[in-house]
C-alpha cells in the first residue's frame, strides 16, 4: 500500500521491468492478469471465529526472536466491524486480544483483496 493505493513491481527474470499503481486490486490485478504469478504481500485468506492463520503462526516460528514483528491477522468478523471500537469488543471476544487501530486500517484492504483473490489462481501470498 502506498498513500491508499495498491503497488506492484514487476519483475522478469527476477530484474525491474516496471512499477503500476492502482487505487483498487481488481484494477491492479487487471493490468497483470498476463502474469504466471503475482506475490502480495498482504495476508491473504482471513479466519472465521476464534480460528487463527496457521501462516501466521508459522511465519512467527521461522523468525524467532523477531516473532512479534509478524503483523497479526484477525478474523473477517473483527475487519468487517463497523468502526475500531467494534472491532477491538469482537476481538477481545474472540480471542482474548485486542486489535490496533493500525492492523483494524488494514481491514477494508484486507477484505477487498480477500474478494478479489478468490476468483484468481495465479495470486500468492508473499
Amino acid at each position: 500500500m502506498w498513500k491508499g493505493r495498491w503497488v506492484a513491481v514487476v519483475l522478469h527474470d527476477n530484474r525491474y521491468e516496471r512499477a503500476t499503481v492502482a487505487p483498487r486490486i481488481d484494477d491492479l490485478l487487471g493490468e497483470l492478469s498476463d502474469m504466471a504469478t503475482i506475490g502480495i504481500d498482504m495476508p491473504i485468506g482471513l479466519t472465521s471465529g476464534t480460528e487463527r492463520r496457521e501462516a501466521d503462526t508459522e511465519a512467527r516460528k521461522l523468525v524467532g526472536p523477531r516473532g512479534s514483528s509478524v503483523f497479526p491477522t484477525y478474523s473477517r468478523e473483527v475487519y468487517a466491524a463497523p468502526d475500531c471500537n467494534m472491532a477491538r469488543e469482537r476481538c477481545l471476544a474472540l480471542t482474548g486480544d485486542s486489535i490496533s487501530r493500525q492492523a483494524y486500517a488494514l481491514g477494508d484492504r484486507l477484505l477487498e483483496l480477500e474478494e478479489a483473490v478468490a476468483v484468481r489462481e495465479n495470486v500468492r501470498e508473499a
